[in-house]
């Protein structure tokens, strides 16, 4: 049986064209050829959670915690760059999809230790402007805010009051 071709392109050069491969294969995972290119290749995803693309960052960060959650990688192989994750948080502006999509996997990294709740805390203006653009239209940005506020990883300080804050768990947008 051949092999898809995105599976090819998991260590490609350029970031932009092997972070969408990623994204693909991680929607196979339970293939057992996929897993295993998957892992051969880990070291490239790796390093495109530090890339200079902030766009690229962003959509790297989420394939690496479904790899996490499938036990493809561990906190440890994610630890030394949380950093990346954390400066890209605190850089984000209110506009699209892939942000929401970046800042919900920031419970999961706070849970498993590879980001602190600290950091969160200090990229809440960043995150709230985002909640106000985006509203309710993506939930699982809706949870990620709501968690991050329960676990104490998200300062109020940059809510409007366009979201209702109802407890330190709950919010309404």
């Amino acid at each position: 049986m051949e092999l898809p071709s995105y599976l090819d392109l998991l260590d490609y050069q350029d970031d932009s064209i092997a972070v969408k491969a990623w994204g693909e294969a991680v929607k196979n995972l339970s293939a057992d050829d996929v897993k295993a290119k998957v892992i051969a290749n880990r070291a490239r995803l790796l390093s495109m959670l530090s890339s200079r693309s902030l766009q690229v960052r962003m959509a790297a960060w989420p394939v690496a915690v479904a790899l996490l959650k499938e036990g493809l990688l561990s906190e440890d192989d994610l630890r030394p760059l949380g950093k990346y994750y954390v400066e890209a948080l605190s850089s984000i502006g209110p506009e699209d999809y892939l942000k929401a999509v970046f800042v919900s996997v920031a419970p999961e990294l706070v849970s498993r230790g590879v980001i602190r709740k600290e950091e969160v805390k200090a990229a809440s203006d960043a995150i709230w402007k985002l909640v106000d653009r985006l509203g309710a239209s993506i939930p699982q940005l809706t949870q990620a805010v709501e968690e991050l506020l329960r676990v104490g990883a998200l300062s109020k300080r940059g809510w409007s009051s366009g979201v209702r804050v109802l407890s330190d768990d709950a919010i309404i947008l």
